[in-house]
């Protein structure tokens, strides 16, 4: 089996645990392989290191072995952090047997990588004109950049300035 664990996208590692559900009577090798689901390969790896003790080492590997007896080892790859307000996002491991025996081939753990940035905020800049210069023009602008679409719905309203007479009454949404 392989875990799916969970991690705050401000760095550091995933860590998946992989278990057999009995000890291995022969030495067990799975290949490990990386996949994207809704994160890309820009949020995590490309690395991955695997421990056969806990975590108090760590090899580069593209593969693990469970020695005879054993029933568990980690893998781990790092999480790249970045300032993007965006959705939790998800990748995978994939772990296949090349070797040994176990009750099936491959096994599969989800990561999800949680958002840790702040949602960016909006604001609308002042603006003043003669009334016979025509247009004004309103300029909104993001706080921070965003990984989402951001959709405002905006309409003027009265001040004191009168729609009809003073100016003309609009609406609509922004992306």
């Amino acid at each position: 089996a392989v875990s799916s664990p969970t991690v705050a996208d401000a760095g550091g590692f995933a860590q998946f645990a992989l278990s057999l559900s009995n000890p291995a009577s022969t030495a067990t090798t799975v290949s490990l392989a990386l996949a994207d689901g809704t994160a890309s390969s820009a949020d995590y790896g490309p690395a991955l290191e695997v421990s056969s003790d806990g975590g108090a080492t760590w090899t580069n590997a593209s593969s693990a072995t469970f020695a005879a007896g054993a029933t568990s080892l980690l893998v781990r790859t790092p999480i790249t952090s970045d300032a993007l307000d965006e959705t939790d996002e998800t990748f995978t491991l994939t772990a296949t047997r090349t070797a040994g025996t176990t009750a099936n081939a491959s096994a599969v753990g989800t990561a999800t990588i949680t958002d840790d940035d702040a949602t960016p905020s909006l604001s609308i800049g002042n603006v003043s004109v003669n009334e016979s210069a025509g247009t004004m023009t309103f300029t909104v602008t993001l706080s921070a950049a965003s990984g989402q679409n951001v959709t405002v719905n905006s309409a003027t309203s009265n001040g004191s300035a009168t729609a009809g007479s003073d100016y003309s009454a609009a609406s609509g949404t922004l992306t």
